[in-house]
């Protein structure tokens, strides 16, 4: 991690309130190690096939280009590797919202309870 982001990331959880959830959102987390610096690691995930479809069809990638950004991305297994929580995206969209509202609602009650 970057010096300026690390402090950064900590002046901005340090001003926030106790029971606050603060969120990060961490590229190349699982690459990096970064993962123990996380009370709780969220991981959205899906398939292969489920990637390469959403690259093409919504991101306008070549295949090629896809399988490329894929391959160079840490393994879906390293990924889940080091998740708490892991959230299914290979079902349509759409029903994503719904698991979501559970997990925020699972990390607001931890972070009410927490020590």
């Amino acid at each position: 991690m970057h010096p300026l982001v690390g402090a950064r990331s900590a002046e901005l959880e340090r001003s926030a309130p106790a029971e606050a959830v603060v969120v990060h959102d961490v590229p190349l987390l699982t690459e990096n190690g970064l993962a123990p610096l996380y009370d709780v690691v969220v991981v959205v995930d899906a398939s292969p096939e489920t990637q390469l479809d959403r690259l093409v069809r919504l991101r306008g990638m070549s295949e090629e280009d896809a399988r490329a950004r894929m391959a160079a991305q840490a393994t879906r297994e390293k990924r889940l590797e080091i998740a708490d929580i892991v959230i299914d995206n290979d079902g349509p969209l759409e029903g994503l919202q719904e698991r979501v509202a559970e997990v925020w609602a699972d990390l607001v009650r931890r972070a009410r309870t927490r020590d």
